[in-house]
């Protein structure tokens, strides 16, 4: 007689009918509807301009200057430096100093990406045919550089700091050379694997840097407010403990993404360590807009996977919320105390607000220029006359944001934050796309790993100057364009 598994008494509980007859009513929802939107698209790839006259002299030019042969040598080294910024990007706060250059990321990251991407050029293994692929994606990319070349023109000629916009320039090069290196470096789907296997193996040892940071009582007043009873939060060997928090979240949904992509058992057994350690480093973070993010990007997961999910982690949350130290809830109930309002008001969000407001309607189409207001370029690379139009007339008591769209608002204006939202609205859309178009399981469940984890990043970014971060955004970054080139790596 044949043994009754626990998935069959699962499938047979009343738990599992109440949850399929639930499923089965918010699925003939309008809104779940429209969650099945991509699956009848006439494309395999969100692609536009697809064969576009546009790029065939430059496909053409790149046949012929290519090698004929695959020279795995240079595959090799491209890939090896590509590893290399992924394992030197968290590592930012210990080098302080160490290299010669004030900022690792304004010069050393970009030059790597350029001698990758003429590595990658080098192997001449493809015919160069993603030169004439210009998605949705692509488009927003494009919408985004003419944004942040044209106020940073008319930034030059109202202000005329130049080193602002030369820095804040390096670092947005820096995310779109990754983002193109990471959309031509993984030609099959092994060299992925080890890949993703290098960034949750890391991410696994800076979340036990944290935690051993919080029980040995590392003190970080800076990140605290007067009134609040804890006195560490981690931050690993990052910065602060909102990089921690964003860096945890992008490789908690991928990872995620990879445990319910895999078949057998015993490997998402191996995984279960991994998602304990990070929750509880990401947890002792105490970042507010960290948390949400996941949560966020959480939801949206089960949401475009089965909407079932979302109803199964009702009592996994409850019971959560039970077992969690006060100290956590009063991160959030602080916002409602009226000291924290009053330092708002201040010095905090509500201050940095009113300012921005106080100087935009002067720069309202075009903003004040690319690292000219908010963040770390425009206050401590290089201190910009914009804030001497402030509502101190120079004195900051807050020189962030803490928002990055309020951020990309007051640097580029209208113009660049209808960019920076179609951008995002891209991101999103193709990460479906290409979700509901992949069949093979594990790329198609990674793929929807990357999309939740710029879920959670943009949604943390609603609370932090994300951007201003390049250990969690050249991160993200470099994901995206790896989502991007899933389909051709399960075509090889």
């Amino acid at each position: 007689m044949k043994a009754t598994t626990l998935k069959e008494i699962y499938k047979n509980s009343l738990f599992s009918s109440f949850l399929d007859k639930v499923s089965g009513f918010a699925e003939d929802s309008f809104i779940f509807k429209r969650r099945n939107y991509f699956k009848n698209g006439k494309y395999d790839y969100p692609e536009i301009l697809k064969g576009s006259r546009i790029f065939y002299p430059l496909q053409k030019l790149a046949q012929r200057i290519s090698l004929k042969e695959n020279h795995r040598i240079f595959n090799f080294l491209s890939m090896a430096l590509f590893f290399f910024i992924f394992l030197f990007t968290p590592l930012k706060s210990w080098l302080k100093g160490a290299y010669p250059m004030g900022d690792l990321y304004t010069f050393i990251v970009p030059i790597a990406l350029v001698i990758i991407a003429v590595l990658l050029f080098s192997r001449g293994k493809d015919k160069k045919e993603w030169l004439a692929r210009f998605t949705i994606v692509d488009l927003g990319i494009s919408f985004l550089i003419f944004s942040l070349l044209l106020s940073a023109f008319v930034s030059f000629l109202v202000y005329g700091q130049t080193k602002n916009l030369l820095y804040e320039g390096f670092i947005w090069f820096s995310y779109f050379a990754i983002f193109y290196v990471g959309r031509l470096m993984f030609n099959t789907k092994k060299a992925l694997i080890t890949f993703l296997i290098f960034n949750l193996v890391l991410v696994f040892t800076l979340s036990l840097i944290g935690i051993g940071q919080y029980f040995f009582g590392v003190a970080t007043p800076q990140w605290i407010e007067g009134f609040e009873t804890i006195r560490t939060r981690a931050f690993s060997t990052l910065d602060n403990p909102i990089i921690l928090s964003g860096y945890i979240n992008i490789f908690f949904c991928i990872a995620l993404g990879v445990f319910v992509g895999l078949k057998k058992i015993k490997y998402r057994l191996l995984m279960l360590p991994l998602f304990s350690v990070i929750l509880i480093s990401l947890g002792l973070t105490f970042s507010r807009g960290g948390w949400i993010g996941l949560a966020v990007g959480l939801l949206f997961f089960f949401f475009v996977y089965s909407p079932k999910y979302i109803l199964a982690l009702i009592p996994v949350s409850i019971v959560s919320i039970i077992m969690v130290p006060q100290e956590y809830f009063y991160r959030f109930w602080a916002m409602f105390d009226s000291r924290y309002s009053d330092i708002s008001a201040v010095s905090g969000r509500t201050w940095t607000l009113n300012n921005v407001f106080h100087i935009l309607p002067e720069h309202l189409f075009l903003g004040v220029g690319p690292g000219m207001y908010g963040g770390e370029v425009a206050f401590k690379t290089s201190p910009s006359i914009v804030y001497m139009e402030g509502i101190q007339g120079g004195a900051v008591p807050m020189q962030n944001t803490d928002n990055q769209f309020l951020q990309v608002l007051i640097q580029q204006g209208l113009v660049g934050i209808l960019a920076f939202l179609f951008f995002v609205g891209a991101i999103f859309y193709t990460g479906v796309v290409i979700y509901q178009k992949l069949d093979d399981r594990f790329l198609k469940m990674l793929a929807l790993g990357i999309t939740s984890s710029a879920v959670a990043f943009f949604v943390q970014g609603i609370f932090a100057d994300v951007l201003q971060f390049p250990q969690m955004s050249l991160v993200m970054f470099g994901f995206l364009g790896i989502l991007i080139s899933l389909p051709k790596t399960q075509k090889n």
